[in-house]
């Protein structure tokens, strides 16, 4: 049994409490969130200040969940590492390349643990669609020429940071998990969108192996949204469609539409089982070092955008 706390009780602190306190082998011990003293949700929980939080120590806790605003997490994720706590980053990691290369750097020199909640990349869907992708890459020499990925939702809309964090680590994180290295922003702009949000729409170009992508995320759309497609070499496409009864279709060169069987377990549940892991293995999950990269492309697009 791990003992959890979390920081942080706005809307994702709430979902991720109600996926610890559902789960068999983690108990939730604290929440810590400055607006927040009590709940009639979490009676059994110990809802206490930050300082108090701080000076809890790695035999009250085995793990903190980060669920704060995004210009906390890094700070944060120091502390806990340095009381041997293993990390749960909420996306994004931070808005900041040079704050998630310390992270990085800090992460060397302790003995803990962590990931970053990238769910979507740990969707049996996606998890599915790799490994079909892999086995024709391998087995019949074939390769990526084109990745389309879309995420888009309706709100509600962040205050702090901008639907391109909010979403577009979720696309890039499954993008950069399939194809690791270097992307290069080759276009990027942003429109309001009807329902008073915005919608990024840019391109990418993979340093070594000339694979083109094209990512829109926003809070723009009147549904949720997450789509990831994969067009091989010969012509055959691979999707994921988070949304749709049917999450994978594999299309032939021919033409040809199948759709795999797939576990039908959720995102964040998988994800709150790979944190169970890490936290047992204690090791750093790959969604930790893909983040320097993620990090930056968001940047670069954020900078170049051009606003229509």
């Amino acid at each position: 049994m791990f003992n959890i706390g979390i920081l942080g009780h706005g809307r994702w602190g709430q979902i991720l409490a109600r996926n610890v306190l559902s789960h068999p082998l983690l108990q939730l011990r604290y929440i810590s969130d400055p607006g927040v003293s009590a709940s009639l949700e979490f009676l059994n929980v110990n809802f206490i200040k930050d300082e108090a939080f701080w000076q809890l120590t790695s035999s009250d806790l085995d793990g903190v969940m980060i669920a704060s605003p995004p210009e906390l997490h890094v700070a944060q994720a120091k502390k806990c590492l340095d009381r041997n706590w293993s990390v749960y980053i909420e996306k994004p990691i931070s808005t900041s390349v040079y704050e998630v290369s310390e992270l990085l750097n800090h992460m060397k020199r302790t003995s803990s643990s962590g990931m970053v909640g990238y769910l979507h990349r740990l969707s049996p869907a996606f998890l599915k669609i790799k490994s079909l992708i892999n086995r024709a890459v391998v087995h019949e020499s074939l390769h990526i020429t084109k990745i389309r990925s879309i995420g888009s939702g309706n709100g509600p809309f962040r205050q702090s940071y901008s639907s391109l964090w909010d979403y577009g680590p979720h696309d890039l994180s499954m993008l950069l998990d399939l194809v690791p290295g270097e992307w290069m922003v080759t276009n990027s702009v942003k429109e309001k969108a009807a329902n008073g949000g915005e919608i990024y729409d840019f391109s990418l170009l993979h340093q070594n192996h000339s694979i083109e992508a094209h990512i829109t995320v926003g809070s723009g759309s009147l549904e949720k949204k997450r789509f990831f497609e994969v067009t091989l070499s010969n012509g055959s496409t691979y999707a994921y469609d988070d949304q749709s009864t049917q999450k994978i279709r594999v299309v032939n060169p021919m033409g040809f539409i199948e759709y795999p069987e797939v576990s039908s377990a959720l995102a964040l549940t998988e994800s709150i089982k790979r944190y169970v892991e890490v936290m047992a293995k204690k090791e750093f999950d790959d969604s930790i070092f893909l983040s320097a990269e993620l990090t930056k492309i968001i940047n670069h697009v954020d900078q170049s955008v051009r606003i229509l």
